[in-house]
């Protein structure tokens, strides 16, 4: 029992603390570096030794932690814990950095005034908030008692000297004589000075040179440093006049970060009009700012009942530049919430802006909680949201496990290839299906491409007419040679006579590509082992004659995905979306060779709008039936796709002069005369052949 009352009492702190201080010591306190034990949360911790201070610094260091214990504000240093042992006194706050040492890393921002601005306005509520609410005077107001937090706020700390404002006046700080609820506004103008200067104050000479403090502050500064102490005004009075209509604390910047501290006694039409036009201001604050700042408040007014469409532009904006430990915390699984939402806005922007995050997620998140959200989006009756569900897929399909990329997936794709009337989106997922197809199983890869492709060929569409032959091209290192020459190559010459230019084209170039193959193997047997090798790989295609397929590929489909739906409830109206078709999409002129390279993935522009053929094919399609549970990979669904014959030639073919009509002579003379003519016949002529009863 006795080892139980007599254990150190530091091996119960939870925070470890660095051993050295970056910043020099004040007071016999060094600040350092921490973190919690358990969650790493970075903290400071404010260290006293004991052995090396005297007791006006000890009885100063039992001040401030009792300042820090019971002084509770936005704009006031956060406590977080403390210990007191036979050598040290720990002090944890939230993890902070002295301003004097901040300023230099917001040189570089585009409006660093309004920053500063913005920082000396929360001092300024610390201050106010000390002298009006706590009847108390910090008295030792200057820029080495303010700290920046994790969000760049500034804080107020050193409350070791703060005292009664009804007691005996105290000494300021830096002029001595003065009322003691003056000593602060004198401070208030010094850290002016110092902030806009960017040093420490070392005489009171150097206050009156005050050429780089803004001219709208000028007065107000020259009041406060006012050697009359009763021309000095309260700093709850600077910040009244600071915000009133072109005072020194009103700009974008402030009205902005004074929204957020407010933001809940607002209503939901302001605070979505609110974060509908702050993403302009975000290149205004530092990214912390930004990270730690604007982000949470973010995603709390998202789950409080804000419009994603408002909410979720300036998220992703910030989510570009922040932590990957931040983003794994807090914006993954506000994400897995938002793809949860049915309002079609909101999931219409999380799929346009996929690629700027998905690569941030887990694999194992991806197929567990975003994916079966994803999905839903293949059965959306809104044309707009299945065409940016397919477009997805680009992204999405490379981190999806075997069941859902080759079960899952695959089973969708195949619905949409059969059954969606939406031209454009047919298109689009022949399209990702030539992007993915090197993710899929080798052992199911062949079977599915080919018969994807091979049934796009008899589209009524020619976009997709146009897609999967590029598909083909694009991915012959996945088939075998014995597929080529009886099952490619004799469906690719059907569409040499097809009405459209663009897909005839495409077609004769395919089918020199694959005849080259075929030659090469024919003169060189010995290759036939290597290629079909490679049919079992998973590396993008690279082969170079396909080259001109996969620069097609990402370009002839044209029309660009910068359009976005409008925002408001056009999503939830499909007739509203108007499919036409559009033939000048598609360029007639050959694609130069060998530009792109074949694995370079620009869905920006690889993929085509909705589009509509001119043609209704719901008719047409009415042989595939309403029963899903035939769309599986491993059954015949694929291959019955292609083999279905009620989709054959679905264009007109280019009309061929036809053959002249000989009439039948009317008599004997006509006859003997046509003989004599002609010569007498030949042997093997149908005249000699024997006629069988």
């Amino acid at each position: 029992m006795w080892p139980f009352f007599s254990r150190d009492p530091s091996k119960d702190f939870p925070y470890d603390c660095d051993e050295e201080s970056e910043y020099p010591v004040f007071n016999g306190f060094s600040l350092r570096r921490g973190a919690h034990k358990v969650t790493k949360e970075p903290v400071s911790i404010f260290c006293y030794h004991k052995k090396q201070g005297n007791n006006d610094q000890y009885e100063y260091a039992k001040a401030l932690l009792k300042r820090l214990k019971t002084i509770r504000h936005p704009n006031i240093l956060t406590f977080l814990d403390s210990q007191e042992n036979e050598n040290n006194l720990l002090i944890v706050t939230e993890y902070v950095k002295p301003l004097l040492y901040y300023l230099d890393t917001v040189n570089d921002l585009e409006e660093k005034q309004s920053y500063l601005t913005w920082g000396l306005l929360n001092v300024c509520k610390a201050i106010s908030f000390l002298n009006s609410d706590a009847k108390l005077s910090h008295n030792e107001v200057a820029i080495e008692a303010v700290y920046v937090n994790s969000a760049g706020e500034w804080k107020l700390g050193r409350l070791g000297k703060a005292t009664e404002l009804e007691g005996s006046s105290s000494p300021s700080s830096r002029l001595a004589g003065t009322p003691t609820w003056t000593n602060d506004s004198l401070g208030f103008g010094i850290l002016i000075w110092e902030v806009h200067n960017s040093r420490k104050c070392d005489s009171p000479t150097q206050l009156s040179n005050s050429s780089k403090i803004p001219t709208a502050l000028r007065r107000t500064y020259q009041e406060l440093i006012s050697s009359q102490e009763g021309k000095r005004p309260t700093v709850s009075t600077v910040i009244e006049r600071g915000r009133k209509v072109g005072g020194f604390f009103q700009n974008d910047l402030v009205d902005a970060i004074v929204f957020l501290d407010e933001i809940h006694i607002k209503n939901k039409e302001e605070i979505n009009l609110f974060f509908k036009n702050i993403q302009p201001l975000l290149n205004d604050l530092p990214q912390c700012t930004a990270e730690f700042k604007i982000l949470p408040q973010l995603i709390k007014a998202f789950e409080y009942g804000c419009d994603g469409t408002c909410v979720l532009p300036p998220l992703f904006e910030i989510t570009n530049h922040i932590s990957d430990r931040h983003f794994q915390n807090d914006v993954i699984p506000f994400l897995t919430k938002v793809f949860g939402s049915n309002d079609r806005a909101t999931r219409s922007i999380l799929l346009q802006n996929l690629e700027r995050y998905i690569e941030k997620i887990p694999s194992n998140i991806i197929n567990e909680s975003f994916f079966p959200q994803i999905v839903n989006g293949f059965m959306d009756t809104n044309p707009r949201i299945r065409e940016q569900t397919v477009k997805a897929m680009i992204h999405v399909a490379p981190k999806l496990n075997d069941r859902n990329l080759n079960t899952e997936l695959m089973t969708h794709f195949a619905r949409i290839l059969a059954k969606d009337d939406q031209g454009g989106i047919r298109t689009n997922t022949i399209v990702c299906l030539t992007k993915v197809g090197y993710c899929l199983n080798p052992q199911n890869r062949r079977m599915i491409l080919m018969s994807a492709f091979l049934r796009s060929l008899n589209d009524p569409f020619p976009p997709v007419r146009n897609a999967g032959t590029l598909g083909l091209a694009v991915s012959q290192q996945y088939f075998s040679l014995e597929d080529v020459s009886k099952r490619i190559l004799p469906a690719l010459c059907s569409l040499t006579l097809d009405a459209d230019p663009a897909v005839r084209e495409s077609v004769f170039k395919t089918i020199k590509g694959f005849l080259s193959n075929l030659e090469k193997v024919s003169d060189n047997p010995e290759l036939k082992e290597q290629m079909e090798a490679e049919a079992m790989s998973s590396k993008k295609p690279t082969s170079s004659w396909a080259e001109w397929a996969a620069t097609a590929i990402t370009s002839k489909f044209s029309l660009k995905m910068d359009r976005k739906p409008e925002q408001g409830g056009n999503l939830d109206k499909p007739k509203d979306v108007q499919s036409k078709s559009n033939k000048a999409d598609l360029p007639t002129k050959p694609v130069p060779p060998i530009q792109p390279k074949v694995d370079r993935i620009d869905p920006e522009i690889s993929l085509i709008d909705v589009e509509k053929p001119p043609h209704s094919i719901s008719e047409k399609m009415k042989y595939l039936g309403d029963d899903d549970s035939e769309f599986n990979w491993d059954g015949d669904s694929w291959e019955a796709l292609e083999d279905d014959t009620s989709l054959k030639n679905p264009t007109p073919e280019i009309q061929l002069p036809k053959p002249a009509i000989i009439k039948k002579p009317s008599n004997k003379a006509e006859e003997e005369k046509r003989k004599s003519r002609t010569g007498p016949m030949k042997l093997g002529s149908r005249v000699n052949q024997p006629k069988f009863d």
